[in-house]
């Protein structure tokens, strides 16, 4: 059974009264309490119980709730919200849609499973949050701080998100479809299963990052930085790749069908039984790597080089080889290559 609040809605007014609105709370059960409309202006709650208390209008001004439990609290119209130290605060499962943590210290507070659509996170401090499960729909993430933090199946769905930093965050099985992300420093983010569909993507740092199996169809990537990235069996079906960076990037399984990649250095990947079907590649090299049972039925690959790559089993029936490079390729066992290649090489 959940023990009483320790004091009353009178006795925390009075006390305020006489210590000229400044009082330290932190520890307390307060839990349940209607609190509605005092000025808490400078109160500190470290890590009190503050599960199921009603602060509606109230002003929390640079009050400090680190550590505090705010589960089941009601913030509606909360004044000041912004400005108070919440690292390290529970709010799990709550309902805070359209909250205003602007330039918020919320490092390491829990928003898992919680509703946060249209939510104001631009410029807080959210470095190892937790929003694992939560409904974070059309929020305004920008200029916000996310490094390590838990994005485990969230909903992001619709959200713009620009000068962020999402270093070494868990992604996992996200929701991103519909976005729009631009200058996002996603270096070393575990993005496995991501779903970026149909999403804007200007400028992204994805060093590192883990986007194997990640969903990424008809997106723009525009000058996406790739580096070192795993993309085993990403699918970029019906996407645009431009000015993209890909050096020492795995892509093993890879699927571009119908993906337009012109002028993309794909030089001395992995890249076996990728599937390039009815892909638009013009003047894009593929200079030594492998491409061991690649698919290349109906793509465009005027101008392309295959100059050393291993395309061993790879298909090419209907491609258009328009001033293709195949010189030094290691073609045994290809299918849909002209007699006439095959004897020039």
């Amino acid at each position: 059974m959940k023990s009483k609040a320790e004091l009353t809605r009178e006795e925390i007014i009075e006390l305020l009264e006489k210590s000229d609105g400044s009082h330290d709370f932190s520890g307390m059960n307060l839990s349940g309490l209607n609190l509605n409309g005092i000025n808490f202006t400078g109160v500190k709650f470290c890590s009190a119980d503050l599960s199921g208390t009603r602060f509606y209008e109230s002003i929390l001004y640079k009050s400090d709730l680190s550590g505090a439990n705010l589960q089941n609290a009601y913030l509606v119209k909360v004044k000041a919200l912004e400005t108070a130290n919440m690292a390290n605060i529970n709010f799990h499962g709550m309902n805070l849609n359209g909250c205003i943590f602007r330039n918020a210290q919320l490092a390491g507070a829990d928003f898992s499973n919680c509703s946060l659509m249209y939510t104001d996170f631009e410029g807080a401090n959210l470095c190892g949050a937790n929003f694992s499960d939560a409904d974070l729909k059309r929020s305004h993430l920008s200029n916000g701080q996310f490094e390590n933090a838990n994005f485990v199946r969230a909903d992001l769905k619709e959200t713009s998100i620009s000068e962020a930093d999402f270093h070494g965050a868990n992604l996992v099985g996200a929701n991103l479809s519909d976005s729009k992300l631009s200058f996002v420093n996603m270096s070393k983010a575990n993005m496995s299963k991501v779903n970026l569909s149909r999403s804007q993507c200007d400028e992204l740092r994805l060093h590192f990052a883990n986007l194997d199996e990640a969903l990424l169809c008809g997106s723009i990537f525009n000058a996406v930085d790739f580096s070192n990235a795993s993309l085993q069996f990403a699918n970029f079906t019906g996407s645009r790749l431009i000015s993209a960076k890909m050096e020492s990037v795995v892509l093993n399984n890879a699927v571009f069908c119908a993906a337009s990649i012109p002028a993309i250095m794909f030089e001395d990947l992995n890249m076996s039984n990728a599937n390039f079907y009815a892909a638009h590649m013009v003047g894009s090299s593929f200079k030594g790597s492998n491409l061991t049972g690649s698919d290349f039925r109906n793509a465009d690959l005027t101008a392309v080089s295959l100059f050393n790559s291993n395309i061993t089993q790879a298909r090419f029936e209907g491609a258009n080889l328009n001033k293709t490079y195949f010189e030094r390729s290691n073609m045994e066992n290809a299918s849909g290559l002209p007699e006439s290649l095959l004897k020039s090489i």
